[in-house]
């Protein structure tokens, strides 16, 4: 899951980025002229704040990745949730749980710290809640180098670009760096330090060590703490599973969230939107286009037109056309599916309606002569595996 970028042409950016930006941390809320809070991070890293602009095709604000010549995808958008960055301690890092309440998951994009001196920030991520100690299984996402521009006051705030995604599910997260992370004392460890609808963080355990596991149980070295950061990250749209009718004639598509069939939130999906595929089996497809369309919430249920019958090995998919699904915010569907919520979320098998026919008959007496009493075989062939009852 690590993603190595350009870190020399990154930090020359940002260190132009906070030379401009001068040694204050304000913790007033601050909104750009239409009226969205600006992040405590970002503050630090807009040095023109204030005449924030918007992405005048999705209504969303241009990122500071933008505004420092870095291409993004103006069909994206990045949410933000940031817990504190009122510290009143420090250490090498933090252990802490989040959730991934969004179904479709989410692709973390960007993470930030508060730290109180320059060194190597490592973050890594294994599966699962907190727990009673660190445990195996860790993922690193992120290694990267922070330093304090000059004139900069500490602690400070340094963001950097990280790439993974995580699916539904709860996560421990170590955050550490090579000299000293920023935390404040929490009140209960467990307890929800910030929220949305995508996505929770919780209270953790500050800790002595700078890799995770590195001194298990005892890592967690003081309890409870509250990590100081940011996690910005995209959520996009995905189908979360597929269920067929027991006559094959439509397929019941469950979406991760609301979709439209534009990037503006509006527009109700079409049958035209969808493709559908078969493999395997003897059954074919006389379009790859449903035949009808039907919602209820997020369900949409589609049309199938079979030219034969399936012999119950025939593998139906469902994709999305490319440019075709967008959540409410114009993230868009992946054209390719398969595997990205769950290995089999968007294909099914169809179900075998053909009535098994025998094949062959044949006896252990080959002249049709037997005597009374005598056992004889009988052998049957089906064109299929059957059943026998009775």
């Amino acid at each position: 899951m690590q993603n190595r970028i350009n870190i020399k042409k990154y930090f020359a950016m940002m260190f132009f980025a906070f030379f401009l930006v001068g040694p204050t941390f304000s913790q007033t809320v601050e909104r750009d002229d239409a009226g969205n809070i600006i992040s405590e991070s970002e503050k630090q890293i807009l040095p023109n704040r204030v005449s924030s602009k918007l992405n005048e095709l999705n209504n969303n604000i241009i990122s500071s990745a933008n505004r420092l010549g870095i291409e993004i995808d103006e069909n994206k958008r990045s949410e933000t949730l940031e817990t504190t960055f009122n510290w009143n301690n420090s250490q090498k890092g933090n252990y802490f749980q989040i959730d991934v309440l969004n179904p479709g998951g989410i692709s973390i994009t960007n993470m930030a710290g508060y730290f109180k001196d320059n060194g190597t920030v490592s973050v890594s991520v294994r599966d699962g809640a907190i727990g009673s100690e660190p445990g195996t299984g860790w993922n690193q996402v992120a290694s990267v180098n922070v330093s304090v521009p000059l004139g900069q006051p500490k602690p400070f705030i340094q963001s950097f670009p990280v790439v993974f995604t995580l699916s539904q599910g709860s996560y421990t997260i170590h955050f550490s760096n090579t000299a000293q992370v920023q935390y404040t004392n929490g009140s209960g460890l467990g307890n929800v330090l910030a929220q949305n609808s995508d996505l929770i963080i919780y209270e953790g355990h500050g800790t002595l060590d700078i890799s995770p596991n590195q001194n298990g149980p005892a890592g967690y070295a003081y309890t409870p703490r509250n990590w100081n950061g940011s996690i910005t990250y995209n959520s996009t749209p995905e189908i979360i599973s597929t269920t067929i009718a027991s006559d094959n004639s439509t397929i019941a598509v469950t979406m991760s969230e609301a979709v439209y069939n534009t990037n503006g939130g509006s527009g109700a999906l079409e049958a035209s939107d969808f493709t559908l595929s078969i493999s395997g089996g003897v059954a074919t497809l006389s379009s790859s286009m449903p035949t009808s369309i039907s919602s209820s919430g997020n369900v949409y249920t589609l049309g199938i037109s079979l030219s034969d019958e399936p012999n119950g090995l025939d593998t139906l998919f469902v994709n999305p056309l490319d440019d075709s699904i967008y959540d409410g915010v114009g993230n868009e569907m992946a054209a390719n599916q398969r595997g990205l919520h769950t290995p089999t979320s968007n294909f099914t098998l169809l179900n075998d309606l053909t009535e098994p026919t025998m094949i062959s008959v044949s006896s252990s007496t080959p002249d049709g002569l037997y005597k009374i009493g005598e056992q004889i075989a009988i052998e049957v062939i089906f064109n299929e595996s059957v059943v026998v009852t009775g």
